[in-house]
This record gives structure tokens, C-alpha cells and sequence, in this order.
């Protein structure tokens, strides 16, 4: 697993605003907020704040949240993080300010993927909402020097170095945007540098707070199409820039369509960002998106979206085909991700594309806990698998929880629900359950790499012929249909369920990027 640590530059001396970091929005500190949401994907541990010598309100503030710190040069900031690093054995740093309380976790832990490429030495990604955005480099780059030696302007910015000089690979990517949401972007600022910024973000938290303590880049945009007089509130602040171009260029031109989450379920979009990002690491345009894109000059689509008709427009384009059955399949170049009726078990099972740093769950120690996916059930279907799971674990003594599906008010039959959770806490529950209950889908692989007790379900007929498929070829049990309400397992049988072991090797990135090479070539 890779040594990633988040660095914060926090200082309660700012001229424009002093001891801003440390106001509040809502009940809590800025920092506060930035911590919560780092915390979400990485430990505790592997936040540092770094700190000016002597700055006594954010010490105070360090220990009083166990919170880890580092004090060095107030005018070197460079110099600063450098001996942070070496302090803390840190190889891969997430740089951030003490001014942005609402950076994005989606697009940090996409960036965090793109270090698999080890020529990549900073990467960001261009386009988000000023403040939501974040970068990451390797140590080992900060402490080079360009060159042409260092100037005065790099000791205060730390990384300016690596993407101004043209020594170093400095690679921008693309946000899974529109072009219209882009241009929303550019009007909104959600950095704290004055009263202004602090009230707009106030104002921001409290309208999405509430229904997402989390919100990123998408929610931000949406508020800003009902609302968009709420973001004149501080446009007539100058942000300090630098003008700087990536110093990759780019290569074949890819776009990614995947099938809408709000109709497909989430997995096609989650698998092909992390697909877009990769490939945007080893110098390929991409772009991703849920609709296809006005201008078909593209060098190869990649196409998510189960057994659609291939339009009529692409009939002429280079395709390649993810998980598709339809009667296009070997009209273009089809690539399987996961086990299908229709192909070899063993040629598919190591094409999946696993979370990056999943190996790392192997080492969470089990509970005697049972984990539910449910994805986007209605109340009933969830209803019947919280009854079926109660059943047959509760007498046990086994923790229930259950992520998907229609949350309880009431913790009936004891089981806890989550309405949705993030890769990185769903990962740490299936790490640390001993039964997985799913249909079939990547979750299932997920829990087939973590070599979980796995019983899956069925939501139509088609996820019953999958399902089936799958148990037969490894040790998962299928228990039936929860839509006709047919689920059964015996209670002599459990104790006789064994683990999920496929020998899976999480190839399946490098398995499609030659592919990919090999059809661009």
C-alpha cells in the first residue's frame, strides 16, 4: 500500500482574515472540517498539520484532537513540509490549506489511483470549484531542485517547482464534468481569505450539510443552478494564481460512455472513472461522461452500458465494449470484467477492477458481522432482507448492518442501515464482516478478493442466472429471489459455508490498459 499522508499548511497570523482556520462553521473549526473529511479516506494517523514555530492557538488546538503536528520555518514552507516528511517517513504527500473546509473526496482518492503510474511526480485536477481541489506529490520530487536552482517564490510555495519549471512530470486531469458544469465552476470560490468567502461558505454548509455532511464538486454545482445569486456574494475577491500548463502531452483522444447511475446503479460510473483517470495517467484525452459528446473525433470509445444498441453514429468508430451481451457484442472488441453465463470463469474472474489499495483490507481483523448491499431497493425488498438476514444470524449473535436499500427509523430486528457510505468505509465493513448478502455485481468481487462467506440474491431473473453461475463456480450460495419473496437457507447449512477463495490477483488495470494499447496502438 502506498505511504500516503495529508499534510496541512494552517497558520492563525493571516493578514486578510487572522485565526480564520480556526472559525467556526456550524459547531466546529474549519480545520475541523477538513480533518472529518481526510479521516474518510485515510487514518487518523496520516493527517499532520504543519504549523509555523510557536504558533500557540493551533498547538493548543493539535492536542486538545490528538491531533498529529509539526512546527518549522514560517517564511520556508518548502523547508517545512520537507522535515515534516522526513519525520513522519511520508513518500506520497496530499497537500492542503487551512482556508478550503470543503475539499473534495471523490476526485482526491481518483487522484490517489494515478500514483500506480510511477512517473507521475504532482498531479491535481483542473476545473473544480476553487478550494475543493487538492493536489498530491511524491517527497522525493519536492526535495529536488529544477535545474536552474530555486527561487525566492518557491520556498513559500511549495510544489510551484515542480509544475512551473518543466524538470518535473506534472500531470492535470479532467473532472468527470460538462461543459456546463465546468463553466459553473469558474464562478464559484469556496477558498476562506475574507469575510465574504467565510459567509458564503457558512451559507453553503448549511443548505447541503444536512442531506450530505460530505457534498463534493456535484452537489456544489447542482445548488448553484437553483441558487446562483448565492455565489455573487464574494466574486469580487482576487485569488493569487499562477498560470501553469501540465507538462504531459496528450496522446489518442478516448471517450468513455457509461449507463446512468440513477437508472443503472452506481457501478458503471464508479468502475469507469477510475478506468478514466488511469489512462489519463499514461497520456491519453479522456473524457467521461453519461451522454455521448457533440463531436464524435474520438480514437476509440469505450462503451459501459449493458447490451445497449450500439447508434448509429458510432457504427463506423472503434469500440470496445465493457460487459456487453447484446447483439452487438462481436460486431466491435468486447472486454469482460466480470463472470457471465456467456463467457470463460476462469478467463474473466482476473479481469476485474478492483479499489485501488485493496489488498491493504486483507490485514482488518474479522467480527462475527454480517454486511447487506442493497443497493437501490425499494422498502420492501429491503424489508425482506433484513428479515431473512435476522433469521438465520440473529440467534448467533451476529452484528447485522446493512448499506443500500431504504433506510429504518426504528432499528427493527436490530439491524443497522446505511443509506450509502463511501468506498473506503465500505471496504473497511466488508473487510471486517465474516458474511457478505449481495446480488451479484463488483461488490461480490470485492468480497471474492477479501475471501468473504458470500450469499447472493437475486433481483430479476437475469441477476438469477448470474447469481447461479457464480455460486457454481466458486463457494458463494445463491438463496434466492427478493423480489418474489422465494430466500432460503437452511439453518444446519450455514455452519457449513465456507470462504470465497478465487486467487484473485487485481490485474485487471494493467489487463485493460493493453488492451486498450494494443487496438490504439
Amino acid at each position: 500500500m502506498y505511504n500516503f499522508f495529508a499534510f496541512i499548511q494552517a497558520r492563525t497570523t493571516s493578514s486578510r482574515l487572522p485565526g480564520k482556520v480556526l472559525k467556526s462553521i456550524g459547531d466546529k473549526p474549519i480545520l475541523s472540517h477538513i480533518i472529518d473529511r481526510l479521516c474518510k479516506v485515510i487514518e487518523r494517523k496520516q493527517i499532520v498539520l504543519l504549523i509555523p514555530k510557536g504558533d500557540v492557538k493551533l498547538i493548543e488546538y493539535a492536542k486538545n484532537n490528538s491531533l498529529e503536528f509539526f512546527e518549522g520555518s514560517e517564511i520556508d514552507v518548502r523547508e517545512r513540509f520537507i522535515q515534516a516528511s522526513e519525520k513522519y517517513n511520508a513518500e506520497y504527500v496530499m497537500r492542503l490549506t487551512a482556508d478550503n473546509p470543503f475539499v473534495d473526496l471523490e476526485y482526491l482518492e481518483l487522484l490517489m489511483e494515478v500514483f500506480d503510474n510511477p512517473e507521475i511526480e504532482i498531479a491535481s485536477f483542473s476545473g473544480l470549484p476553487l478550494g475543493m481541489g487538492i493536489e498530491i506529490f511524491k517527497m522525493s520530487s519536492i526535495k529536488k531542485e529544477p535545474h536552474n536552482g530555486l527561487e525566492e517564490k518557491h520556498k513559500e510555495h511549495v510544489s510551484l517547482h515542480l509544475k512551473e519549471t518543466g524538470d518535473f512530470r506534472f500531470q492535470k486531469f479532467t473532472p468527470l464534468l460538462t461543459k456546463e458544469d465546468k463553466l459553473i465552476c469558474e464562478k464559484i470560490r469556496l477558498t476562506i481569505d475574507e469575510e465574504l468567502d467565510y459567509k458564503l461558505c457558512q451559507e453553503v454548509y448549511t443548505l447541503l450539510y444536512p442531506k450530505n455532511p460530505f457534498f463534493g464538486s456535484k452537489e456544489i454545482i447542482d445548488l448553484y443552478k437553483k441558487k446562483p445569486e448565492l455565489f455573487l456574494i464574494n466574486q469580487s475577491i482576487n485569488q493569487v494564481s499562477f498560470k501553469i500548463d501540465s507538462t504531459t502531452k496528450k496522446r489518442k483522444r478516448i471517450f468513455i460512455l457509461y449507463a446512468e447511475p440513477e437508472k443503472y446503479g452506481s457501478g458503471h460510473y464508479e468502475r469507469c472513472k477510475s478506468v478514466s483517470v488511469n489512462l489519463e495517467s499514461i497520456g491519453y484525452e479522456v473524457i467521461c461522461n453519461s451522454k455521448l459528446p457533440d463531436e464524435k473525433n474520438f480514437d476509440l470509445f469505450i462503451i459501459d452500458h449493458r447490451d445497449m444498441e450500439i447508434p448509429n453514429e458510432l457504427k463506423d468508430k472503434k469500440i470496445l465494449l465493457i460487459d456487453h451481451f447484446g447483439q452487438d457484442r462481436y460486431s466491435y472488441f468486447p472486454h469482460d470484467l466480470l463472470p457471465h453465463m456467456f463467457n470463460e470463469f476462469e478467463d474473466v474472474i482476473q479481469n476485474s477492477l478492483f479499489t485501488f489499495g485493496i489488498e491493504s483490507y486483507k490485514e482488518n481483523k474479522e467480527k462475527k458481522r454480517v454486511l447487506i448491499y442493497a443497493g437501490n431497493l425499494n422498502f420492501r425488498s429491503s424489508f425482506l432482507l433484513d428479515r431473512f438476514a435476522f433469521t438465520h444470524f440473529s440467534d448467533s449473535g451476529y452484528e447485522i448492518i446493512r448499506v443500500g436499500g431504504v433506510p429504518r427509523k426504528k432499528a427493527n430486528f436490530g439491524i443497522k442501515t446505511w443509506s450509502k457510505t463511501n468506498k473506503r468505509d465500505f471496504l473497511k465493513l466488508l473487510s471486517e464482516s465474516e458474511f457478505f448478502i449481495s446480488y451479484y455485481g463488483q461488490s461480490v468481487m470485492d468480497a471474492s478478493f477479501l475471501n468473504k462467506k458470500i450469499l447472493l440474491y437475486s433481483i430479476s431473473d437475469y441477476h438469477e442466472k448470474l447469481a447461479l453461475h457464480f455460486s457454481k463456480n466458486s463457494e458463494a450460495v445463491y438463496v434466492g429471489n427478493v423480489i418474489t419473496k422465494n430466500m432460503n437457507l437452511t439453518a444446519s447449512y450455514q455452519k457449513f459455508l465456507r470462504k470465497v477463495n478465487l486467487n484473485l490477483k487485481n490485474e485487471g488495470f494493467n489487463i485493460l490498459k493493453q488492451k486498450i494499447q494494443s487496438l490504439l496502438g
